[in-house]
């Protein structure tokens, strides 16, 4: 049985408002540092996938430094890792210029990941575009195996 470790709303600030005070952001990168610690040493994962909200980033705000923060930490992970964006990391330019582009899927420990950047609506809801759905399509086409949508 494959193990897949997943870590999400991570929320970095380092000098957080009153408001991101209450979440204790500034806390983030030690909570992620022990858990890195624990996935290397203990759990030991097939592939670590990190869901997005890596900072708490307020909408119009850029903080490239912070995610280079969080990714020389992620970088600390012994298991393969799939990073992708949340509606908290900035724009998408500031992301993929620290991350790059996420794949269009990553196969490892006998799954394919399929990472999408699905279209946010209003109401906190999402949709997913026909090139995505497409690219899903082509997924399966050339994948006996199980497959798994992080978005």
């Amino acid at each position: 049985m494959p193990r897949i470790a997943v870590l999400a709303d991570i929320h970095y600030s380092p000098n957080p408002t009153p408001a991101e005070s209450e979440r204790q952001a500034d806390l983030a990168a030690i909570l992620l540092q022990r858990a890195i610690w624990r996935l290397n040493r203990e759990i030991r994962p097939d592939v670590t996938v990190v869901l997005g909200d890596l900072i708490n980033l307020q909408p119009g705000q850029s903080k490239q430094d912070w995610l280079r923060q969080i990714q020389s930490l992620l970088r600390r992970l012994e298991s393969p890792c799939i990073t992708i964006p949340g509606n908290h990391d900035g724009p998408y330019s500031d992301f993929t210029s620290v991350f790059g582009e996420p794949p269009e899927w990553v196969d490892a420990a006998g799954i394919r990941f399929l990472p999408f950047l699905d279209v946010q609506e209003p109401g906190y809801n999402s949709r997913r575009t026909l090139a995505d759905l497409e690219r899903f399509a082509r997924a399966r086409q050339a994948w006996a195996g199980p497959m798994v949508s992080l978005q």
